[in-house]
């Protein structure tokens, strides 16, 4: 089992290239907000590996070679990892939270303490940052002290005290949803470590079950579960899509910018196959199989979204990588109703991203 070194230093000059990153390097609110904002537009919410059956490493510089050198995306404990270990190299004082996820799950249902989250602690004020969950990713990090609402770019959050020491809320559309409990006491490192060996090995994990990937602009969510695209923009309707393999293999490109490996299709193909027995139970009145000409104008509109949003931020995010030629979308996809209200869950529909 690979050891899992939090005190190892990482190559500034790389993460910043790789976030789109060009400010100062100095421990104050506006860069710890920048850097949230940037860091999940960048690097993608996955567990491929997971279901690749690679496993996930932590040592630092396993996680280091694949979220920042091979431009792969990460789970929270590589994700906030890499996180925590960027602010303290700019001289932040930062350490780690562990939590336990709530996103879509009972109250009651028995689950461990598998997020890794981070503490940030500045002018004598703690902060909780978090680039790591997936669907109900933070677009900005949050005071630990407050008890009411805090803004964030999609959703107001909020902290309530409860047994486990803390619980992060999303407010969504008139309801608190619960995210996650942070546990009060400093985690030991092998608590990761059992925790990580758990979520990319157990039968239960909903990594080992599912295709997960999300990526969290300023203004956009996308989301994939199995083979359910979810795109979510600010002001705008939310699409959502049933891909094939071959579409799958695009957005993973073009919405989540990865760079795709062969050997992940028969992972696609799965996901495919799981797709489309959740497609067969779906109830939802609205949803209904596309036309090729009503596909096409979906796709037009998920392309809207995604040029919309280049534009609008472009001095500060990568350079998306164009797809292969694949063809055109899938003309099977299933889309929620247009006239549905925007302000619902970001993963309505979808199992529990996290």
């Amino acid at each position: 089992m690979t050891n899992f070194h939090h005190g190892s230093q990482v190559n500034l000059d790389a993460y910043c290239a790789r976030v789109g990153y060009a400010g100062p390097r100095e421990p104050t609110l506006a860069v710890l907000q920048t850097l949230q904002r940037l860091h999940p537009a960048a690097i993608p919410f996955e567990a491929i590996d997971v279901q690749m059956g690679r496993g996930v490493g932590l040592d630092p510089a396993v996680i280091d070679a694949k979220l920042i050198g091979a431009r792969r995306g990460g789970y929270c404990f590589e994700q906030n990892d890499l996180f925590k270990r960027v602010l303290r190299a700019m001289s932040f004082e930062a350490s780690n939270l562990l939590a336990r996820p709530r996103w879509n799950r009972r109250l009651d249902q028995p689950v461990p303490r598998t997020h890794q989250a981070v503490r940030v602690r500045l002018d004598g004020e703690d902060w909780l940052a978090d680039v790591g969950f997936g669907a109900a990713m933070l677009t900005a990090s949050i005071r630990l002290a407050v008890r009411e609402p805090q803004q964030t770019a999609f959703e107001a959050v909020r902290l309530s005290p409860d047994a486990d020491g803390l619980r992060l809320e999303a407010r969504i559309v008139d309801d608190w949803q619960p995210i996650y409990d942070i546990a009060p006491e400093a985690p030991l490192d092998i608590d990761y470590v059992a925790a990580n060996w758990f979520t990319s090995t157990h039968p239960d994990s909903l990594f080992r079950k599912t295709l997960i990937v999300s990526r969290t602009e300023l203004d956009t969510r996308y989301m994939l579960a199995d083979n359910q695209l979810t795109v979510r923009r600010r002001g705008a309707e939310t699409l959502r899509h049933r891909l094939s393999a071959a579409d799958l293999e695009r957005s993973l490109i073009e919405d989540f910018l990865l760079p795709f490996e062969a050997d992940w299709r028969p992972v696609l193909e799965r996901a495919v196959e799981r797709g489309a027995g959740a497609a067969a139970t779906e109830t939802e009145p609205h949803s209904a199989s596309f036309s090729p000409a009503s596909a096409a104008k979906a796709a037009k509109s998920a392309s809207q979204v995604k040029s919309a949003t280049s534009a609008s931020r472009q001095p500060e995010r990568p350079a998306r990588r164009r797809a292969p030629p694949c063809g055109p979308r899938s003309a099977e996809r299933r889309i929620t109703d247009p006239r549905a209200p925007n302000n619902r869950s970001p993963d309505q529909g979808l199992l529990a991203l996290r």
